[in-house]
């Protein structure tokens, strides 16, 4: 197999077991080429350690550990309600929860526990966009 790929230096969503997993599964590679193509994938980004892929985690951090926020904008109707809202959500902080976020949102607002879960889904999204964008 030979294929040429970018990997993100940045990239914290992923990782090379996961991509080696999805090329397999779309090329119908076997099973053992995963670990090989992970490992290929390790050995060539090592040349810079800086950036040297890590195992996928829950949160990001910058490089220095700094918080990483971006803007989550809220707008929907539920219930007849027009729900707007804009936040800041720290990408770096492991701890921060969709559901918890739509919780307290949803309590401070009166809201119905309809709109808990399409507030946590947009929540959700917008998160992953903004991990994936990176």
């Amino acid at each position: 197999l030979k294929q040429r790929l970018v990997w993100s230096l940045r990239e914290t969503v992923s990782d090379p077991e996961d991509f080696a997993e999805m090329l397999c599964s779309q090329m119908s590679l076997p099973e053992s080429f995963k670990a090989k193509i992970a490992l290929e994938i390790r050995a060539q980004v090592g040349a810079y350690p800086r950036y040297a892929p890590r195992p996928k985690q829950i949160g990001l951090q910058g490089p220095d550990h700094a918080e990483m926020l971006v803007p989550i904008d809220i707008d929907l109707v539920v219930g007849g309600v027009a729900v707007q809202d804009r936040l800041l959500w720290d990408l770096s902080n492991p701890d921060n929860d969709p559901g918890a976020t739509a919780r307290v949102l949803c309590a401070d607002l009166a809201l119905s526990e309809g709109a808990e879960a399409q507030i946590e889904h947009t929540i959700t999204l917008a998160v992953a966009k903004a991990r994936k964008a990176l």
